[in-house]
């Protein structure tokens, strides 16, 4: 049975989400990777909580969707230690595959990724080492709560990079709400801009 101290912090990002239509339902199908994992490891956290993010999901869909966001075993219920990592979107180069492939990165090394894709004919990620170490120099994965910046498209566009940027920010400023992480990391300009930081991204991480 989940906590429920933090099954309400799941249900308020459920409703989040359902209110933009940025995860409809019926495009998680059995190939998609989220049910491949859960049906691979049915008894890890992420493949049962993340069933409280989609059992709102049932709209139809209207726009382009975003990535799910992925969260480690102890983000809800440690909190001294939760570390917010927010990503560039999912069509910037390869910083996308952070979120979507999250849920991979505590199980799995880099030759049982390698065989994982290719069982599945799933798109390669080919930062994996370089992103699963820096990820655990910040953490231990447990603690880590990954998402994309921006989420929102434009209603009725399929068009790459089509972002609704006012909608885009304030579901990531609630969805840092919600998750109340004791520190955030922003990797990539993409976040700088979402949440109208002034400073370049150069200016931020130094030479």
């Amino acid at each position: 049975m989940m906590i429920t101290k933090y099954k309400q912090q799941l249900d308020r990002l459920s409703d989040l989400y359902a209110m933009e239509k940025i995860y409809p339902l019926g495009c998680f199908k059995k190939n998609t990777i989220v049910r491949i994992f859960q049906t691979r490891y049915p008894n890890d956290h992420y493949s049962r909580e993340v069933e409280v993010i989609l059992s709102k999901q049932k709209y139809s869909r209207t726009q382009r969707g975003a990535d799910l966001p992925w969260w480690g075993k102890k983000y809800f219920n440690d909190l001294n230690n939760r570390i917010m990592v927010i990503s560039n979107d999912s069509l910037s180069n390869d910083a996308g595959s952070i979120v979507f492939y999250a849920c991979l990165m505590r199980i799995m090394d880099e030759h049982e990724y390698g065989e994982f894709i290719r069982n599945y004919d799933l798109k390669k990620f080919i930062s994996w080492k370089k992103v699963k170490d820096f990820l655990y120099r910040i953490s231990s994965l447990d603690n880590l709560y990954i998402t994309d910046a921006s989420k929102v498209y434009q209603k009725g566009s399929w068009k790459d990079g089509d972002f609704d940027h006012a909608k885009s920010r304030r579901l990531l400023e609630e969805e840092i709400e919600i998750c109340n992480p004791g520190l955030v990391i922003l990797l990539g300009k993409r976040p700088l801009k979402v949440l109208e930081f002034k400073e370049k991204y150069a200016n931020v991480v130094g030479p």
